[in-house]
């Protein structure tokens, strides 16, 4: 498989493999779960059905009626809506769940997932409706009936402010993730040929540098038309993608402090202007530098604002 070590070139379900292996991941799930109560689990980006439901209610017509048909059109929906932003969508019972997207550039990864509460305590009205959309699928059987009763009223309540809060946490979580993934090699340098590999290591080491393909082909002993033609069969892009690549890289590194302004971080890393980064840096980080400092910073961060947050339908 091609080298990088700014971005990996494979496909999403490689990604989402290592992904799910990171030790930042389990981390994050396990303090997410204490602090909040909910469950959290990170899916792939055509997954419709949710696999680790934990809203009483939802295990219940998953187990006892196999599920139905509105509980599938509401992941459904969840998982087509939020392939850009966080979404949150109520299901016929009243119940939110949310699907943070998790990005690798312009590739969607997978979906941090959350939620299956209440945003108010239920009622017997509420039941009644989620019971009139059950009793349409066919293999719902009446004799469910109290343990799902029970189920229902025993579901988590969290008010808006408080579940908002929650996913603007995910949110910034999934920018974390969007870069650890960067941090995932597919292979080392050792793999490429000797000529590419002294091209890679010169090119970060000066990445703030321009060099003509003429110099480059000279230090790798090569000739300019060869070099490209190897370059690329052997990284899986071209010269120039693979400087911008780790430009944008070290660029978000500088990004994390608030003190370093965004033409400045442009002109250090190697852009000849602030257009050009920004068109680079949106090309490969999926944001443009603003929102990528934005959703970098801690939560409650005095300049962090709640640019991208959930939309939720009425």
């Amino acid at each position: 498989m091609p080298f990088t070590d700014a971005t990996p070139i494979s496909d999403h379900e490689t990604l989402l493999k290592k992904l799910r292996q990171s030790p930042l991941l389990d981390r994050y799930i396990r303090a997410f779960r204490q602090a909040t109560g909910l469950s959290l689990w990170l899916t792939g980006p055509d997954t419709s059905q949710s696999c680790e439901a934990i809203n009483p209610f939802c295990q219940a017509v998953a187990h006892r009626t196999g599920g139905c048909e509105a509980c599938e059109r509401s992941h459904s929906e969840l998982i087509s809506r939020g392939g850009q932003e966080a979404v949150t969508v109520k299901c016929f019972a009243r119940l939110r769940e949310t699907a943070v997207p998790v990005r690798l550039g312009r590739m969607l990864i997978g979906h941090l997932r959350t939620g299956q509460v209440f945003a108010e305590l239920p009622k017997e009205s509420h039941f009644q409706q989620a019971l009139k959309v059950l009793r349409e699928d066919p293999e719902f059987r009446e004799c469910h009936l109290e343990p799902l009763r029970a189920a229902y009223f025993s579901g988590k309540v969290l008010t808006e402010e408080h579940y908002q809060g929650i996913i603007d946490l995910l949110v910034i979580f999934g920018v974390q993730l969007s870069c650890e993934l960067e941090r995932i090699p597919q292979t080392g340098e050792s793999s490429l040929p000797e000529s590419i590999g002294k091209i890679c290591r010169h090119l970060k080491a000066n990445s703030d540098s321009e060099f003509s393909l003429e110099t480059l082909a000279g230090i790798a002993c090569l000739s300019p038309h060869h070099l490209c033609t190897v370059f690329k069969s052997s990284t899986g892009m071209t010269l120039t993608e693979f400087q911008n690549r780790h430009r944008i890289m070290q660029a978000k590194k500088r990004l994390a402090s608030r003190h370093a302004r965004i033409n400045e971080v442009a002109l250090d890393v190697g852009f000849g202007s602030l257009s050009q980064f920004n068109r680079c840096f949106r090309k490969y980080a999926g944001l443009s530098p603003t929102e990528f400092r934005t959703h970098s910073r801690p939560a409650g961060h005095p300049s962090r604002i709640n640019q991208f947050k959930a939309k939720t339908p009425a």
